[in-house]
């Protein structure tokens, strides 16, 4: 009926958003109109008891109209307004109780002893902390005992924010899905105490870890091992807390990592753990996409079921080799270069271009960004011509398994010095050397380079083609765009909440727009 499709599209789908942000309330006005058009709609609308089983604490007679309405389904309620002695009028409520979402301020902070109430069936919980960020002890400890304790527990998705009052002894026996946020400093989490009791889980996520208000290490050096984990998430948190919970946490080679938004004051600062504790994971990687710019940086590694995602910038204005160093001594040094047969750069330094061209023997595939900034990081068309000609005697002449080079230049300084006859001979020496370069596909940006430059460009280039099997130059047509892969967009990490936007996978620097 076309009221269903009305319905469903409020509601979206079956999960519910965490409720970090709002006034608390679930969607259902569109549901409330419905049953207003006319006698033969309500009639249907009632029928269907799935409708009715998302509530919140605004209005208690339409909660206890929903709890009948609904005929003994599993019931989702969220509470932001009243305490808990405000629901004890509705009959039918705990036992049938699914999925509980509670944020607790001044104004209804007694709404706690909620967390003591038996549900028997609950299985998803989300506790938000808005301007206080403790909870009692013993408030936690009644909460525990009905639902992290018994082993008939059916708690599997938690949702803390802040996860500060958390209290030890933990124990989750059928937990999959957990978030926590630590966006209040104070006591701080046994985080390997924590993961210790997870053996079900499959979807973590871990938001503003910071020096301050985590504790990652002290590490024994016997890591937590995950083996049904499928994604590990750490957003907005500081670098090195975030590079802990590789040797922190050991998962299955299939898991996708994810470590977004970070940050630190000097990129010399942080570092690798110098034991990754999924080294078979860590060893899995065929593909690299590194980007920089400025203060930001980028690297993606992905392998045939695996995928690693760090994204983070600085703060300090004297850091003068910005992410260079913590590319080619520190990222580059722990991967398996040798299995690396893709690389998709718009940080192509001297320094990163020697790095990668000695270690990553295998190298089938080259895409490359040419970015028009003047800063030293970048590099313009020149530098760029130039850098590749510097190696155009010795060490690309042992990547004999390069095939395919791809360039967006996007840069308009230098064209006039441009001379790229050492980069022509390069291709030249290759095929005479029996591997030589089979495509070679150069796009000029149609913005930047006018006509007369984009056709002055086409010439100087032109000996190329006796060379390459497929030689082309395109004009305003980009082939290096970096896109995020449809592999980071997991489903079912998301199964009980949607994030918030900000928390989300997205690409976020030049050329990936």
């Amino acid at each position: 009926m076309i009221f269903e499709d009305v319905v469903r599209s409020e509601q979206c789908d079956k999960r519910l958003g965490l409720q970090l942000t709002g006034d608390g309330r679930v969607p259902i006005r569109s549901l409330l109109s419905i049953t207003h058009v006319c006698s033969k709609w309500r009639t249907a609308v009632l029928q269907r008891p799935t409708f009715w089983t998302r509530a919140d604490d605004h209005n208690h007679e339409q909660l206890q109209a929903f709890t009948e309405r609904s005929r003994g389904l599993p019931l989702s309620l969220c509470v932001s307004k009243t305490a808990a002695t405000g629901l004890d009028t509705v009959d039918g409520l705990w036992p049938r109780l699914r999925r509980l979402d509670l944020r607790l301020s001044d104004q209804n902070c007694d709404a706690i002893d909620l967390l003591g109430i038996l549900a028997p069936q609950l299985e998803c919980l989300t506790v938000v902390l808005e301007g206080i960020d403790r909870l009692p002890d013993e408030a936690w400890q009644r909460f525990a005992r009905y639902h992290f304790d018994a082993p008939c527990s059916q708690l599997k998705a938690l949702a803390l924010s802040p996860a500060a009052f958390m209290r030890p002894p933990y124990h989750f026996p059928n937990l999959t899905h957990l978030y926590l946020s630590f966006n209040f400093t104070g006591r701080r989490v046994e985080l390997k105490a924590l993961l210790s009791t997870l053996p079900m889980l499959e979807h973590l996520h871990l938001h503003a870890l910071s020096k301050e208000n985590s504790t990652v290490v002290p590490f024994d050096g016997v890591p937590v091992k995950l083996s049904r984990l499928r994604t590990l998430t750490c957003t907005q948190s500081h670098a090195q807390r975030a590079f802990d919970l590789l040797e922190l946490i050991e998962f299955p080679v299939e898991t996708m990592v994810r470590l977004q938004q970070l940050t630190c004051h000097r990129p010399a600062n942080v570092s690798l753990p110098d034991i990754i504790a999924s080294q078979e994971f860590w060893n899995s990687f065929s593909r690299l996409e590194v980007a920089s710019e400025y203060f930001d940086m980028h690297a993606v590694a992905e392998g045939p079921r695996s995928g690693l995602w760090i994204q983070g910038t600085y703060t300090s204005n004297s850091t003068p080799f910005g992410w260079l160093r913590w590319f080619t001594e520190d990222f580059f040094l722990s991967l398996d270069m040798e299995k690396i047969e893709e690389i998709h750069t718009s940080a192509f330094y001297e320094d990163f271009a020697e790095e990668f061209v000695h270690s990553a023997r295998h190298l089938k595939t080259l895409r490359v960004v040419v970015s028009d900034q003047e800063d030293e990081d970048w590099m313009s068309s020149y530098r760029f011509f130039h850098i590749v000609a510097d190696f155009a005697r010795a060490p690309w002449l042992e990547l004999e398994e390069l095939e395919s080079i791809y360039i967006d230049t996007w840069a308009c300084d230098g064209l006039a010095t441009l001379d790229p006859g050492l980069f022509i001979e390069l291709l030249e020496n290759r095929s005479r050397a029996g591997f030589p370069i089979r495509r070679l596909h150069i796009n000029l940006d149609t913005v930047r380079f006018d006509q007369e430059a984009r056709n002055w460009f086409k010439k100087l280039l032109e000996p190329a083609r006796e060379f390459v099997e497929d030689f082309q130059i395109f004009e305003g047509r980009p082939l290096c765009k970096m896109e995020m892969s449809h592999r980071w967009q997991v489903d079912e990490a998301e199964a009980y909440w949607g994030l918030p936007s900000d928390q989300r996978p997205r690409y976020i620097l030049p050329f990936t727009e």
